[in-house]
């Protein structure tokens, strides 16, 4: 289950649906979670064109496939422990019995983690941590994609790596540890 919070920025959710790409996780994203996405855009870079960026959908971010949107994964029945705010997130992992909730929002992960359920809760970064540890090949091959894409300015790898440090401090950390 892939908060907002880390689908955003774009360099963020290009790594995570490249991961997808690459089959390392089945993200699920509801259209709430979208329409969190089409705001912190619209807030963030006010001088796109709002017709060009939404209303989101996962092509937004790379990958028609990349969410799992049904009526019972938009439900946000009582969560226990959880903040109004963020209820629909615990839901909707529940609903699709997801293993993990991945969100940046350390709050959410304090509510989540102590649930009487097998949901638990990690950073973006603890979980690109946990793909690279179990399957490090296909981090690099996913870091390859990546810089592939990158076309119109193009970045070498150590390009792409400087830009990913800040959300994802530890992962950078330990590809180029392994680098070295």
């Amino acid at each position: 289950m892939l908060d907002a919070n880390v689908l955003v920025p774009i360099l963020s959710c290009d790594l995570l649906l490249t991961c997808f790409d690459h089959d390392l996780h089945q993200p699920v994203v509801t259209l709430r979670i979208l329409h969190k996405i089409d705001h912190s855009l619209a807030v963030d870079f006010p001088q796109l064109d709002p017709g060009a960026v939404g209303p989101s959908r996962p092509t937004n971010c790379r990958d028609p496939h990349a969410s799992h949107t049904s009526p019972e994964a938009d439900a946000t029945p009582a969560v226990d422990g959880v903040n109004a705010k963020d209820r629909h997130v615990a839901a909707t992992g529940l609903a699709t019995r997801s293993d993990l909730v991945v969100t940046n929002d350390r709050r959410l992960r304090r509510e989540i983690n102590p649930l009487d359920t097998s949901l638990r809760a990690v950073s973006g970064d603890e979980f690109v941590v946990s793909l690279h540890r179990t399957r490090p090949n296909d981090i690099d091959q996913v870091l390859e994609a990546m810089v592939a894409k990158r076309t119109r300015q193009p970045v070498a790898r150590s390009d792409l790596l400087h830009a990913l440090a800040t959300p994802f401090p530890r992962f950078v950390a330990e590809v180029g540890a392994r680098q070295d």
